[in-house]
């Protein structure tokens, strides 16, 4: 399985299996908002539904992501209509209610998910876009803005996410660094886009310790190393080629930053 993102892909290499990255195979890329992150920006892309390249996308915004994007977008573009939700999803107590009626009025669908609150709205909007119809068998890479910053139990919160749908691509931006997680099912080949990425990363054990850990393409690499918190975890590493390879007994979190106007 590979994700692309402006030239970045990493491929999951399964167990005994002969690996190739389907960088030409057409996927489908689901935009998600959130809104609690400081300092991330929204961005255009090419046109409506649109972007990253041209690859075809869905926008699906948790309810404070909607406020965002509605204060956000009259700064970029003069009909903020042209990129408005495909659907808003969460308790409905962040989105203010002239947000709420501009959306509804443009042909948003509005999912209210308040008898749940068992869940994050990231994990109500995942579970959506996972039951999406239009998605099923489909090569699908969700790209998260507004899920980092703000309070850190929000952020752990939605690093859970990650852990709750292992198999699926998901990927939380900030302006500073990107996160994903790295199941230990497979062998993971990170290709690094050096204009938009790095060269600071890290490697951090989720869920559990790893016994043993090994990467190339890393300016400190680990062999069979133990990562573990209250130990040795891998901050502050360095990217020093095109390529980084990771493979571990144990689920990863990989992080990357971000080059600034990326």
């Amino acid at each position: 399985m590979a994700w692309r993102r402006k030239g970045m892909r990493t491929t999951r290499r399964g167990e005994g299996d002969a690996t190739t990255a389907r960088g030409k195979e057409r996927r489908k890329a689901v935009a998600l908002v959130m809104g609690r992150a400081e300092g991330v920006r929204v961005r255009g892309g090419d046109g409506a539904g649109r972007g990253w390249g041209g690859e075809q996308h869905n926008f699906v915004c948790a309810d404070g992501g909607a406020n965002r994007l509605y204060d956000e977008l009259p700064l970029l573009f003069a009909d903020e209509t042209l990129y408005k939700p495909d659907v808003i999803i969460g308790d409905m107590d962040s989105i203010r209610e002239e947000v709420l009626g501009f959306y509804k009025n443009a042909g948003t669908k509005v999912v209210d998910a308040s008898h749940d609150q068992d869940t994050t709205d990231l994990h109500k909007c995942v579970s959506y876009i996972q039951d999406l119809p239009s998605l099923k068998n489909q090569n699908i890479c969700i790209l998260v803005a507004g899920a980092l910053g703000g309070r850190f139990d929000h952020e752990i919160g939605n690093i859970n996410v990650l852990c709750r749908f292992p198999s699926m691509r998901i990927i939380l931006l900030s302006d500073d660094c990107l996160i994903q997680l790295l199941p230990c099912s497979h062998h993971h080949e990170i290709h690094i886009q050096s204009t938009v990425e790095g060269p600071h990363c890290g490697l951090i054990p989720i869920g559990g310790p790893s016994k043993r850990s090994t990467t190339t393409g890393l300016q400190w690499n680990l062999t069979d190393a133990e990562m573990r918190f209250g130990g040795l975890i891998s901050t502050s590493n360095i990217v020093k080629g095109d390529i980084v390879t990771v493979r571990s007994d144990a689920d990863l979190l990989w992080t990357i930053s971000l080059r600034k106007g990326w």
